[in-house]
């Protein structure tokens, strides 16, 4: 679990003082519910998020490519993956999700989902992927199930109108006001986000 190599801590001088270490902390994770993997290797870990990595890279490497869709035939540098980002980010601030709250990202495989998820891990939100294939009732028993406060979703995208099975979902969709969704099946479900086909963000 540790590796081979050893790491000689101050005050710990041997090996059973760094075993009775590692299985108390080993131990505590357990019983704290938290996972702990230690491994000592050449680079020590990095406790940053996703978003934090992204703002370094593009503060680095602003012109350098992030992300290269070959279906949509777009490409997106450090520094317009970091500017999209932070515009989705700061609407969903100002649609009152705040850090812990989960979004769902309804999206294909693209530009649009990497923006939302960049998004959401920019202001601690929970991301939530869900699979755009699925239909009515996978959709809706996915949204039960996670409890998600807002949904990124598309119009429609490769034939299929995505809108409508969203709309058998959530019937309340086309009477509500924007951010006051309240659906009497998704009690959470508070805001519904469609991305525009013609725009690289949600």
């Amino acid at each position: 679990m540790f590796g081979r190599q050893l790491v000689l801590v101050k005050g710990f001088r041997s090996k059973r003082c760094l075993d009775t270490l590692r299985t108390s902390v080993a131990q505590a994770a357990r019983l704290s519910g938290l996972s702990y993997k230690h491994h000592a290797g050449a680079y020590p870990l990095k406790y940053a998020s996703l978003g934090q990595v992204v703002a370094e890279a593009a503060e680095k490497w602003p012109d350098r490519p992030a992300a290269l869709s070959l279906y949509e035939n777009k490409t997106l540098t450090f520094g317009e993956l970091l500017n999209e980002s932070d515009k989705v980010a700061a609407s969903l601030r100002a649609l009152g999700l705040r850090p812990g709250d989960r979004v769902g990202i309804w999206l294909p495989n693209g530009t649009q989902w990497l923006v939302a998820m960049l998004a959401a891990t920019r202001i601690g939100l929970v991301s939530v992927a869900i699979n755009y294939m699925f239909q009515k009732n996978e959709l809706e028993y996915a949204l039960k199930k996670v409890g998600v406060k807002a949904l990124i979703a598309p119009g429609s995208r490769f034939g299929k109108n995505y809108y409508n099975i969203l709309q058998s979902v959530v019937p309340e969709l086309s009477t509500s006001k924007p951010g006051e969704l309240n659906c009497e099946k998704l009690s959470e479900l508070r805001t519904v986000i469609l991305a525009d086909d013609d725009n690289d963000s949600p």
